[in-house]
């Protein structure tokens, strides 16, 4: 996700915040969430607390969408949320059974946060970090893991923005002993996170995206250049925007190598409904990232989300790409279209999937899931006004909606979110379940975050949250006491160009507790939680503030990862281990 703001202040900072929120991204503070009852941990720095969690009942879907109307809050405990503040009143918790007929849209009005979980802090350690050196500047970018293909450790990459050049860099690590093995640096910021590429001889290379339409393939082994971009060799250099994170598809060029969709939009030097350049869906080649085809947004917005492809259907359908239009600040929609429509250039056989209903867009990617059991993928897209919805990936059709902004006891006007959604298995029966974050208020006047967790194939309200917290990374889930279950893992900081700490809050949806752990420095791309040296379970956490540390001039920022040993073995599956799951394809590969 990326900002659209102009040059200068914190409109820089956030420049780009949203793109990793997966980074985008998202920040935290210190503050807990309103509504939540909580205990410290002085000596782990750790706190336990209880809010919204919600029994989703037996509630039906159907083919349409859920109607929850009928939840009667009951019973006394943690608290509702004033509109835009963020702060608690109130009393009154909710349990209550989701009923309906399958059709209209989901009414979560009155459904309030309930539930009351014991401690499991003894099961995982949330230690402070091992520091992996960065350097001076800031990273928006959201760590992956990558296999380099050559026998040798698997690493962890990141992108980064640096502060003396206006450029960026890219560097990784080996996951295994946390040594770096290369650093690159590149014409302009990466705030994308790596996309694998095979080669022909077995080989890996990374794709990195970022600002000013910097787009490079790396070798993984040695961070050797292969190809960057050059929007000046292109027709209408200045057209030429942000690039995101981009999707690799077959060999649909015949040139040997896998080729490459990617979207290319946002004007960061426009302001708030300045009109700005139309974004694009660009196919690019493979072998030498020459543009092979490049299609207008077909309602003439900009973009800011990353494509992904929707798979062939059991049918043998083909492949679609999925494409988003508009903004914080503009109207726009989600778009499909065939894969070989866009190998032809044939840009009349866009579909449009989600129309806007206020003057905002699509900013995060949609996640991609079966619901239904068809063996065709289904959609859960994040819409930048508050919804979220849910459709066949078979016709397009809804299959349920919900507008997040009426959930407490008033609900929010308003609630943005820039954040891509995860999955994982939630609670006693293993539930699907879609993670999402959102921030209170219009960009960039954010007073505070919202976190649900829903049923993936109902929409039900299983559990929400409310914190003080503007900027919410995506979250991850991971098993941490086993059974199949899997804990949300969130992370956010407070709005604020030197934001002083980050909150992480773990969700178990099975023994209960939020556990929230504070750290210094500003996450705004998601961590990535999966195996390190000797099978044990870590955590990569992007992380930029200023600390002073062996600072010559006091004042700059700088950007680092840190690396967090949970203490316990690693599960042999992670179930949504980092910004768009496994690879980045924003697809759930459990049962």
């Amino acid at each position: 996700m990326m900002r659209e703001r102009g040059a200068g202040g914190w409109g820089v900072w956030v420049v780009g915040v949203l793109l990793a929120l997966g980074g985008a991204p998202a920040c935290g503070d210190e503050g807990g969430a309103a509504g939540s009852s909580s205990a410290s941990d002085t000596d782990s720095g750790v706190s336990v607390g209880s809010s919204g969690a919600l029994t989703s009942g037996a509630g039906s879907s159907g083919p349409g969408t859920v109607d929850p109307s009928g939840v009667e809050p009951s019973g006394s405990g943690t608290g509702s949320v004033e509109p835009g503040t963020g702060e608690p009143s109130g009393t009154g918790t909710g349990t209550g059974e989701p009923s309906g007929t399958g059709t209209g849209t989901v009414d979560p009005s009155g459904v309030e946060p309930t539930g009351s979980w014991q401690p499991w802090a003894d099961r995982v350690v949330w230690p402070e970090g091992e520091r992996r050196a960065g350097g001076f500047g800031y990273t928006n970018s959201s760590p992956r893991r990558v296999d380099p293909g050559d026998g040798g450790e698997a690493l962890v990459v990141v992108g980064a923005a640096t502060d003396d050049d206006a450029q960026g860099e890219v560097v990784a690590w080996d996951v295994a002993d946390g040594r770096e093995r290369w650093r690159v640096r590149t014409r302009g910021e990466i705030f994308g996170s790596a996309v694998s590429v095979s080669r022909a001889d077995g080989g890996v290379d990374v794709l990195m995206a970022g600002r000013d339409a910097t787009l490079v393939r790396l070798d993984a082994s040695t961070g050797a250049e292969v190809w960057a971009f050059d929007p000046e060799a292109e027709d209408e250099p200045g057209s030429w925007f942000n690039f995101y994170s981009p999707t690799v598809v077959g060999d649909v060029t015949g040139d040997g190598e896998p080729d490459i969709v990617v979207a290319n939009g946002g004007d960061v030097m426009a302001e708030p409904f300045e009109p700005r350049g139309a974004g694009h869906l660009v196919l690019l080649s493979g072998a030498s990232g020459e543009v092979v085809q490049r299609l207008r947004a077909p309602d003439g917005m900009e973009t800011y989300m990353s494509t992904l492809l929707l798979e062939a259907g059991a049918g043998g359908e083909e492949p679609w790409v999925l494409f988003g239009t508009g903004g914080e600040t503009f109207a726009g929609s989600l778009w499909r279209i065939p894969l070989a429509a866009l190998v032809v250039g044939d840009a009349g056989a866009f579909e449009e999937l989600v129309a806007p209903v206020t003057h905002k867009g699509i900013i995060a990617p949609p996640v991609l899931v079966d619901l239904d059991g068809s063996g065709v993928e289904d959609i859960i897209a994040p819409m930048y006004d508050g919804r979220v919805v849910a459709l066949s990936g078979a016709d397009g059709s809804s299959l349920w909606e919900v507008d997040v902004r009426g959930l407490g006891a008033e609900g929010w006007p308003e609630l943005e979110t820039m954040s891509s959604p995860a999955l994982g298995r939630f609670g006693e029966e293993r539930v699907l379940a879609v993670a999402t974050t959102w921030s209170i208020g219009a960009f960039p006047a954010f007073t505070g975050g919202v976190r649900v967790v829903m049923d993936a194939r109902t929409g039900s309200v299983l559990w929400w949250d409310v914190d003080d917290t503007g900027f919410a990374a995506s979250p991850v889930a991971v098993s941490l006491g086993g059974g199949g279950r899997d804990a949300f893992v969130f992370v956010s900081t407070s709005p604020g160009p030197l934001a002083e700490s980050t909150e992480l809050l773990v969700l178990d949806g099975l023994a209960g507790p939020e556990i929230r752990v504070r750290w210094p420095g500003a996450t705004l791309g998601t961590p990535w939680i999966g195996e390190g040296a000797a099978g044990e379970l870590v955590m990569w956490r992007p992380v930029y503030g200023v600390d002073g540390v062996d600072d010559p001039a006091p004042g700059r920022s700088r950007w680092w990862v840190d690396v967090h040993r949970l203490g316990v073995e690693a599960p042999a599956w992670v179930a949504w281990p980092g910004y768009l799951g496994y690879g980045g394809a924003g697809r759930w590969t459990g049962p």
